[in-house]
């Protein structure tokens, strides 16, 4: 949905967007390994504080998902746009050097909420960013392309998994 919303856009780099897409929750496996226990902590803060999940693993971790994931891009000699992408996908607005493409990845990361695709522990607590997604100046039927056009992607994936052979 990334690459597809970075192409209508006529960007260069909408392969590396689409990897951006993939692996922004990447620090969250390494969270999930090392601070396992944690979880219940920062869930329950999520819930009776009603704050972000971002928020709630800085409460109680002094620092979130998104911020290691960066950390492990670098370490791995990534490309320091996706470095950025993973960084600043929740927070797009923040962004020095990729804003246009963390806000790609953020609104793609919010329709795959809404129409819960990949909903992890932390589900729908991410706030959306009126200005993010309008700062990507895709007019509304861009966006329902977008959307669409990941709708039969994924009736194709389906196929494949079902055995079918649909194309």
């Amino acid at each position: 949905m990334a690459q597809d919303q970075a192409q209508i856009k006529g960007l260069r780099q909408s392969s590396l967007i689409f990897t951006g897409a993939l692996l922004p929750d990447i620090g969250k496996v390494v969270l999930d390994q090392f601070v396992k226990s944690a979880i219940d902590q920062i869930l329950i803060r999520v819930k009776t504080q009603n704050i972000t999940f971002r928020k709630a693993e800085h409460q109680v971790l002094g620092f979130d998902h998104a911020q290691v994931g960066s950390l492990l891009a670098k370490n791995w000699h990534l490309p320091p746009l996706l470095q950025c992408i993973i960084r600043y996908y929740h927070t797009p607005s923040d962004a020095k050097g990729c804003f246009l493409e963390a806000s790609i990845v953020n609104l793609a990361d919010a329709v795959y909420r809404k129409i819960a695709v990949g909903l992890g522990l932390d589900g729908p607590s991410y706030p959306e960013d009126d200005r993010v997604t309008g700062s990507i100046g895709l007019n509304e039927s861009e966006i329902q392309g977008v959307i669409d056009g990941f709708g039969m992607k994924m009736e194709r994936v389906n196929a494949l998994f079902a055995g079918g052979n649909h194309r």
